[in-house]
C-alpha cells in the first residue's frame, strides 16, 4: 500500500480569524501658533519647577529666624521633655516665650462659678398657689436640685465666674 500526500489541496486553519492590520492615525498638524503656545507652556513649568526647587532648599537649608519654625518641631518637643524630667519647666516656658516656640500644656485645678436654670418639682402645701409657691421656696432642699438636674431639667446654664490654680 502506498500513500500519497497532495500538497495541493486547500487547508484549513482553526483558531480566531486574522486581525486587520490597525491604521495609525495621522499625526496632528502643528502650526507655529500651537508651537508657540506648547513652547511657552514648557517654559512656564520650567520656571515653577525652578521655583519649587528654589523654595525646597531654602526649607531644608535655610537659616531658622523664627522659633516657631515646624523644622524645630522635634527639638521643641524633645526640650519639654527634658525640662518636664529635670524640672526646668518655668526656663522652658520663658525661652519658648521670648523664641516664639510652644507652650507647655499644664495642670491647673479649675473653680467655675455657675449660674443654671433648673426646673425642680415639689410638693407643697398653702391656702393658695402663691402660698404654696413660697413653702416650696423655704423648705427648697439641695438634694432636690441635684436630683432634677440628674433627672435632665437643666435647660441652661451660664459660666458667671472663674479662678485657676496651677496643679
Amino acid at each position: 500500500m502506498t500513500l500519497t500526500l497532495d500538497t495541493t489541496a486547500p487547508t484549513m486553519t482553526v483558531g480566531p480569524a486574522p486581525t486587520p492590520a490597525l491604521a495609525t492615525p495621522p499625526a496632528p498638524v502643528v502650526t507655529d501658533r500651537r508651537r508657540l503656545e506648547l513652547v511657552e507652556t514648557i517654559d512656564a513649568q520650567r520656571a515653577e519647577i525652578e521655583q519649587l526647587r528654589a523654595n525646597l532648599r531654602r526649607a531644608e537649608y535655610g537659616q531658622i529666624t523664627d522659633g516657631g519654625d515646624s523644622r524645630l518641631t522635634a527639638f521643641w518637643e524633645a526640650a519639654m521633655e527634658i525640662a518636664t524630667a529635670r524640672s526646668f519647666c518655668e526656663q522652658y516656658d520663658i525661652i519658648a516665650e521670648e523664641m516664639g516656640g510652644p507652650r507647655r500644656d499644664r495642670e491647673f485645678t479649675v473653680s467655675l462659678e455657675v449660674s443654671a436654670t433648673v426646673t425642680v418639682y415639689v410638693n407643697a402645701t398653702g391656702h393658695d398657689e402663691e402660698a404654696a409657691a413660697q413653702s416650696a421656696r423655704e423648705n427648697l432642699e439641695t438634694y432636690e436640685i441635684r436630683d432634677a438636674v440628674n433627672a435632665g431639667n437643666l435647660s441652661e446654664f451660664e459660666v458667671t465666674d472663674w479662678s485657676a490654680e496651677e496643679v
